[in-house]
């Protein structure tokens, strides 16, 4: 089986910043890792990137393909607003509110019409849901993204051990946001050629 030549690009990326950030972390102060720290603002630059990369593809011309995109955006919005994180009691406590409370329930609000049309759209296509998630560069890569940015939630959460660096919580995160957004740079037509041959129901 012939391996894409983006995967193998994106395999070589994340063992080099993987080894760049642990030799950084032996020799820079711990903010680099913490919350608000150097590592996570770049987190949310890659998914602001990732959002209007998304939003170009929503071009497509196959509705579930566009709407597939669609979600891609909302799902980006949703850990910016995640990952943005300011002192409740400094300078920029109104930002703070602003991010956990009406932003976040005004992009749940997008979020149920354009996940809804998303669905429809797969049924109206049967068989298209399975395609765009296991027959696409894309979808490959939005698997192995979501399992490392899964696996960066188990330190969050302290499913692991204690003795386990908190830097690993956010490389972790880095590296899936990152594979998440190289999704993003792949065509639609890769999208479109796994459904092209899908027969529509009336």
């Amino acid at each position: 089986m012939r391996v894409h030549p983006g995967i193998v690009v994106l395999a070589a990326l994340l063992i080099i910043n993987t080894i760049i950030l642990i030799l950084v972390s032996a020799f820079v102060a711990w903010p680099w890792f913490g919350e608000n720290g150097i590592i996570e603002t770049a987190q949310v630059v890659i998914l602001i990137l990732a959002f209007f990369s998304f939003a170009r593809l929503t071009r497509a011309p196959t509705p579930a393909v566009r709407f597939l995109y669609a979600s891609a955006m909302i799902i980006c919005l949703f850990c910016v607003l995640r990952e943005l994180d300011f002192d409740p009691d400094g300078a920029l406590r109104d930002v703070d509110y602003l991010i956990g409370g009406p932003a976040r329930i005004v992009v749940a609000a997008i979020a149920v019409p354009v996940f809804a049309l998303f669905i429809y759209h797969c049924i109206k296509l049967p068989g298209a849901l399975q395609r765009l998630i296991f027959a696409t560069h894309t979808g490959r890569l939005w698997i192995i993204g979501c399992i490392v940015v899964a696996a960066g939630a188990l330190f969050d959460h302290k499913y692991l051990a204690e003795a386990v660096p908190h830097l690993w919580e956010e490389l972790l995160e880095l590296n899936g946001f990152a594979i998440l957004a190289m999704s993003s740079l792949i065509p639609h037509a890769d999208a479109e050629r796994a459904v092209a041959s899908l027969p529509r129901r009336n």
